[in-house]
């Protein structure tokens, strides 16, 4: 998934920070709510965490994370968590298998008698490979507004030792496409694509 720009009037915020939070209370994030800040590659786990450049406490900080949209902060929504052994579950209900590459069983040798058995390809071992699957780590979108414009990136998040670390991703290997298609279900349907 690529930065994805979505016009505000068309994309149903009520519905997505439901979800997003809904998806955060039935899974175990730690320390980490839903729609928080993010400053300087950060998650901002209390409000007295956030300064200006100058460490000047900031004051008067909106509660609603529209409000702090619009006040120029971005925000972490979650989409995927360490859920078991080689599965992230997703916001949008799915589970994402990330087989582990080293495993035995999906090296096909010569001397195997199930040839039917399907090979990896290329592309399928590149996003495994791109893929973090492991309790320290979830996927999330770093969403910021440009203007009439919301902004959603794809970032990794790393929590440890109690700090919460988002890094920008080029892409979310095996959540690129679910990714996209949870953004694209909270935008709302024009009338002309309502009429038969």
């Amino acid at each position: 998934m690529t930065t994805t720009r979505i016009p505000r009037a068309e994309f149903d915020w009520a519905k997505f920070a439901r979800a997003v939070t809904e998806f955060s209370q039935s899974l175990t994030l730690g320390s980490v709510e839903p729609l928080c800040i993010v400053e300087h590659g950060k998650l901002i786990l209390g409000d007295d965490d956030l300064t200006l450049a100058d460490d000047e406490q900031i004051e008067d900080i909106p509660t609603a994370p529209v409000e702090r949209l619009e006040a120029g902060f971005n925000l972490f929504a979650p989409f995927a968590v360490f859920k078991d052994f080689c599965e992230l579950g997703c916001a949008d209900g799915d589970l994402i298998e990330v087989p582990d590459l080293h495993e035995e069983n999906l090296e096909q040798d010569e001397d195997d008698e199930d040839e039917d058995a399907p090979l990896l390809t290329a592309k399928q071992r590149e996003l495994i490979e791109a893929t973090v699957c492991d309790e320290n780590h979830s996927y999330g979108y770093e969403i910021t507004l440009d203007g009439a414009n919301l902004v959603f990136r794809p970032v990794l998040m790393c929590e440890s030792d109690g700090e919460c670390d988002v890094e920008a991703l080029e892409e979310a290997g095996l959540l690129d496409k679910p990714m996209t298609r949870f953004l694209k279900s909270f935008v709302k349907q024009s009338r002309k694509s309502r009429r038969p």
